[in-house]
């Protein structure tokens, strides 16, 4: 399969600084040219809860994205991830695909690109902080135009995270 730019939004509000540092580097493991955000904390959003961490990593990669998908999902689990949760509630560790190269549409059950990219400044914002110059594959504006004309009214404060 041909290589692709792909970006992946990662989150917790559990264990958070552990869960993001072991998160991260298990996906380093598998991608060793890893390109990560800087580290953000934000409040639940829907619920009630304790704040999260939050970031985007990049990387290149001829991976299929139901393998991926699987991969982020074996991650989570190994970190604590519970399944049966409901939706709007903490998490320990959280992974979800954001972009798979250009693909646009539902592939492998996955909306592509993510919509919480132009909902959540969680996602916006670290993602255009690595990627600014590339175009949301859907709507072609660049991750930096979309972030600068976002009005979500989210709080987002960037974290001092020693890795």
């Amino acid at each position: 399969m041909a290589e692709r730019r792909i970006y992946l939004g990662i989150g917790s509000s559990e264990n958070r600084y552990q869960n993001i540092r072991a998160g991260v580097d298990d996906l380093r493991l598998a991608f060793p040219d890893l390109l990560v955000s800087s580290v953000y904390e934000t409040e639940a959003i829907g619920f009630i809860g304790d704040p999260f961490l939050n970031l985007v990593v990049g990387f290149n990669s001829g991976i299929g994205l139901r393998e991926l998908f699987v991969m982020g999902r074996a991650i989570e689990e190994a970190h604590g991830r519970r399944r049966h949760s409901p939706k709007c509630s903490g998490r320990m560790l959280d992974i979800d695909i954001l972009t798979y190269g250009d693909t646009v549409g539902e592939e492998a059950n996955i909306t592509l690109p993510r919509p919480e990219i132009l909902a959540n400044a969680y996602v916006l914002c670290p993602l255009a902080e690595i990627a600014g110059n590339e175009i949301h594959p859907a709507l072609g504006m660049t991750y930096s135009e979309l972030w600068a004309d976002f009005t979500g009214g989210q709080g987002i404060e960037k974290v001092d995270f020693a890795w």
